[in-house]
Order: C-alpha cells, then structure tokens, then sequence
C-alpha cells in the first residue's frame, strides 16, 4: 500500500480515498498530495519531504526534479519545489497549535512570481489551486515581513559561515575559529556578521530577515568547516548556497571555503570551482584576515568608484521595477544601461528579466527570440563561466516551461500539417491530372505538326528525285540524239567523198535536225534544273522547320517530365508529412517537449539530451511543400 507522509509533521496520511486535498490526523492540517504513483515514486516524494523538513532543500529540490523529468503534469511536485526554493518549513504556533510556514531562505522575488507556482495552479484542480492561493498568500504576506525588516538592518562587509555545535550538542572547533576571525576582523573596523553575536538577541523564528540582510549586503563570505559533514550541514549549505547565488549576479561579491582538519577534496561539488584556503599550514590566521581586508577594500572601492545614478543604482531601481512587476520601465532602464554598460552581464541579464516579465511570459520567446538569444550571447561573452553556467540554468528552466506549453501548440499543429497535406494531395492530383490532359493535347498538336513537316519533306524528296531522274533522262536522250546525227553527218562527209551526193545532203539534215531535237531536250533539261533547284530550297527549308518542330517537342517532352515530376515530388512530399505526422503524434506532449527544450537549449548553445529520432521525424512533419 502507498503511504504518503505529512509534509507538516511527518505523519502518516489517511489515503483511502483518492483526494488531492487531505486532512492529517496528527496534525489537523489540511495539506495537497501527490497524484497516486507507484510505490517508488510515493518513497522518493516522502524521502524529498523528509530532506526539506531537515531543511536539506537542495538535496529536496534534486528529487523533485528528477520526477519533474518524468512527468511534469503533477502540480503537487512544482508545488514542492517552491516550498524549497523559499525554504518553507511548517512550524507550530505556540498560542494556536496550528502549524503555520516559516521562511528560511528569503527570494528577492515574490513567490506568486516564482515559474513553479504558476505552473501548479496552471495545472491544478479547483480545489488544490485554491489552497496553493491561500499558502502563496500566507509566504508572500511573509516575505513581504522580512523585507522590510531587511531594508533597515546592519550592512555588513563580511559573513562568516559555520556550524555552532557538533553531534555531541558542544561547540565546534569551526565556531571557535569564526569567532578568532570575527574578533580580528572587527577589531580592524571591518563589519562582519557572526551568528553567536550578531543573532545573540535574536530568536531562532526571527533570523531569516537578518541573515537575508547580510547575505544580500556582504561582500566576502568565509565558508569555515573542519569536516565534510560541516560544509553539507543544512543551515550551513543553506548559507554558502544562497550567497554562491548571488556572487552569480554581482561581481563584487566573493566566496572563500576555508578547510581545518581536512581537504580541499572534502568541500562539496559546488564549493570546488573557488579558491580555497587551507588553514592547516601555519599562520593561517593572519593570511586569511589579510586576504579578506584587502579584499573587502578593493570591493568597496570599486563599488564607490562606480558611477552610482547611472549604474549600480539603475540596476537596482531596474531589478525593483521588476519586483513590482513594471516591465516596462524596467525595459527601459536595462535598454539605456545596454547601450551605456555593455560589459556589464548584469545588464543584460536585467533586460532579459524585464522582457520575459521575470520569465514568466512564455509569448516573450516568440516575439523576442532573436534578442533574447543575442542577449544571451552577450551574458556568455562577458560573465565569468560560471556566472554564465548559473543564469543559463535559470534561462534553460524558462525555456522548459515554455517547451511544456508549446507541445501542446506543437501537437496542434502537426495536426494541422497533416491536414493540409491532405487537402493539398488532393489539389496536386488534380493538378496532375489537368497537367496530364493539357499536355496530351499539347503533345498530339505538335506531333501532328511534326508528322505533317515531315510528310510534305518526304514528299518534297521524292519530287525532287523524280526532277533529277527526269533531267537525266532528258541529258541522255540529247546526248544520244546529237551523237547520232554526227555519225550519220560524219558517214555522209564519206559518202560525199566518193561523190556520192545524196546521202551527203541527207546526212546535213539529219544532223541538223539532230540538232534541234538536242537542243530542245537540253532547255527541258535546263527547266528541269530550275525546277530542281527551287525543290531543294523548299526542301532545305522543310528540314529547317522540321529540325526546329522536333526541338519544341523534345523540349516539350522535358518541360512535361519536369512539371508533372514536380507535382508529383510535392504528392510524395505530402505523403512522407502525414506519415511523420502520424508517427510525431505518437510520442504525446512529453517527449515533444523534451524535444523543444533540447532545440530552445541548442540555440543558445547549451547541449541537452536529444532524441535524433524523433528531431528527423519533426523535420519531416513540417517540411515545406513546394
């Protein structure tokens, strides 16, 4: 059976009946649960409840997120990880018994701007987004609390972080350590908050406001730990992380580990990429207080040093318009700092808030996206890598929530793809169809043309055959008509010889009329010529427009080929765009996400996990039909 634990006391919760909202018996509160999962799934929630009440909410927050991984529908999770962000434990009212939330990590940004809540009451049922409403309202009304009792606290130059007290309940060796610094560095005028003093008068429900104050207004923090299990310890964490945060925002902030008893090797994952300081050597002590004076004298003087109306407070006033959810004089103030302050990643990252409205304005990254990526771009030139590595993570969440909303866009419009591939299959066929009958006619017109050309040549080459036969014939006949007459002529100048007169007078006029018969056959010969002549123009000139018809239908032919080709591409096209499409509506809102974060991340050249199939199925689905 699934057992789900109070997130207030840890008790066991009565799930007989599938609720969202349910009563704890122990407790008497009424508190939202988690969709029914399987008894994994229920374990890893109750294990991240049990890590945020120890207050341990980084190692809370990881678990939530690897279920957000897996189906980010459960509006109860993103609930959960606002509880974390903001550091939310729930306590016990002495005067009423009711368990009431405390605050123990402070957010410059009110939690009904936060991204996860908006998405769990963007998701919620009516019930369960009415009582996220109502606990947003109690922690904002909270928050509202500690910052104005933040705005008049002590500003400090330094912050010592520690863990008081051991296992044994006895003061650790850290503690005596942060007071010898506290003492040095106070002595030396430099304001240092140090919890034993600077919370002596204070209850333990109202350190948040201060601790806030300070962290938001040193300058340097010393991390101090003699063990592992120091750095990692809740309050501790709690501390150094929060401040790691802000050193990602503001360049003149700066975070020291400082290891006693141990490694550089035992400080957590994230305290690893800074400059440790080892105060198992000799005359640490002096080394240390030496490092932090120097510092928080160059920090402080180029804080001065800057022009404070048209930098460090603009960008202040940028981020409070921002707070007060004025986007467009915070749009304002960021774009002139741009122009004025380009090296300045805070600027940009400001501009960026003001345009996403604190990104939460999913639209923002359709109309914007190219300033957004450019701006991007700028940050990843300017900031340290590892001011960069913290806002793209931040940059990388918005895009997630917008890759949630835009599957479902997505989905809609591989529907709508489909659709029109459809219709449009249907039109190209009957384009095809009308191509294919106009062409036919087309076809039969020139080929009709073609063959007549080719008739009247044919005809045209045997008339002139017949001319050049005819021609010769008549040259032969001539030929032979005069070659008989000279021999009879020439037989009768023989006779005449042998004075034989008559045959001789005979002979004369044979061959005169020879003559005349030759000379005849020689002008029909001569007409025949003309007419051979004439015939082989018209002949040349049929060969030219048969030669010229036969290119119009071979180019014909190719023009045909290639424009019912490319209707023919484009059916196919439309085909291979349903077919994806069917297979792209397979793999549901989720996996589509997934895969628009991937592409969104992949712009501004953060490298996710990508599913390749799926990325060409996409590319398939809404490839251009031409």
């Amino acid at each position: 059976m699934i057992v789900y634990k109070c997130k207030m006391c840890n008790g066991n919760l009565d799930m007989s009946e599938p609720k969202r909202l349910v009563k704890c018996n122990y407790c008497d509160t009424f508190q939202s649960v988690p969709s029914f999962l399987d008894e994994s799934k229920a374990e890893m929630i109750n294990r991240a409840n049990r890590y945020r009440q120890n207050g341990e909410f980084d190692r809370a927050t990881s678990i939530y997120e690897q279920i957000l991984r897996e189906d980010a529908t459960d509006p109860e999770i993103h609930w959960s990880i606002v509880l974390c962000k903001f550091g939310v434990e729930y306590v016990e009212d002495p005067a009423t018994k009711r368990m009431i939330p405390t605050i123990n990590r402070t957010q410059s940004h009110s939690i009904l701007q936060d991204s996860d809540y908006q998405n769990a009451i963007a998701i919620a049922e009516e019930d369960t987004k009415q009582y996220y409403m109502a606990e947003a309202d109690k922690i904002d009304a909270i928050l509202k609390s500690i910052w104005r009792i933040a705005k008049d606290s002590e500003e400090y130059d330094v912050f010592i972080s520690y863990k008081e007290k051991g296992p044994d309940g006895k003061r650790t060796k850290s503690s005596r350590i942060a007071q010898g610094f506290y003492e040095a560095l106070s002595a030396a005028g430099i304001k240092t908050f140090f919890s034993r003093v600077s919370l002596a008068s204070k209850i333990g429900s109202e350190f948040e406001p201060y601790i806030f104050s300070a962290l938001n207004s040193a300058k340097v923090m010393l991390v101090l730990g003699t063990n592992k299990d120091e750095f990692n310890a809740p309050w501790v964490r709690n501390e150094w992380s929060r401040f790691r945060k802000l050193t990602m925002s503001d360049s003149h902030k700066r975070l020291i580990p400082c290891v006693r008893e141990a490694t550089i090797d035992d400080l957590p994952d994230e305290l690893q990429p800074y400059q440790a300081q080892d105060m198992n050597i000799e005359g640490y002590e002096q080394e240390v207080l030496d490092m932090v004076k120097k510092l928080v004298s160059e920090l402080k003087a180029s804080v001065s040093s800057l022009n404070e109306t048209d930098t460090e407070k603009l960008i202040k006033n940028g981020g409070t318009y921002i707070l007060l959810k004025d986007f467009v004089t915070a749009e304002m103030i960021f774009k002139d700092l741009c122009a004025k302050e380009p090296n300045d990643h805070r600027v940009w990252w400001g501009r960026i808030r003001a345009v996403t409205k604190d990104l939460t304005d999913t639209d923002a990254l359709k109309l914007h996206n190219q300033d957004l990526k450019t701006w991007m771009d700028f940050i990843k030139k300017v900031a340290t890598p590892q001011i960069y590595s913290e806002l793209a993570e931040t940059y990388t969440s918005y895009l997630k929530k917008i890759s949630k909303q835009s599957a479902f866009e997505e989905i809609e419009n591989a529907k709508k793809a489909r659709e029109q591939a459809s219709e449009l299959i249907q039109s190209l066929q009957n384009e095809l169809n009308d191509q294919i009958t106009d062409h036919s006619t087309s076809m039969n017109e020139l080929e009709s043309s073609y063959n007549e050309l080719d008739e009247s040549l044919n005809t045209a080459l045997a008339d002139n055959e017949y001319l050049v036969h005819e021609k010769c014939q008549k040259d032969y006949r001539s030929c032979r008509v005069l070659n008989a007459s000279f021999v009879f002529f020439c037989f009768s100048v023989v006779t005449l010889a042998i004075h034989l007169a008559v045959p001789c007078i005979l002979g004369i006029i044979v061959l005169i009329a020879g003559s005349i018969v030759s000379s005849k056959f020689d002008k029909q010969s001569a007409a025949l010529q003309i007419q051979i002549e004439e015939n082989e123009e018209f002949i040349e000139t049929l060969k030219q427009k048969l030669a010229k018809a036969k290119n119009e239908l071979n180019r014909a032919k190719i023009l045909i080929t290639e424009s019912t080709d490319c209707v023919k591409n484009s059916i196919e096209t439309c085909n291979d765009v349903m077919e994806n499409a069917d297979r792209y509506l397979t793999y549901g809102s989720d996996a589509i996400s997934k895969l628009l974060h991937a592409i969104m991340c992949s712009e501004i050249g953060e490298v996710m996990p990508m599913d390749q199939e799926l990325f060409k199925i996409r590319e398939h689905t809404f490839q251009k039909v031409e």
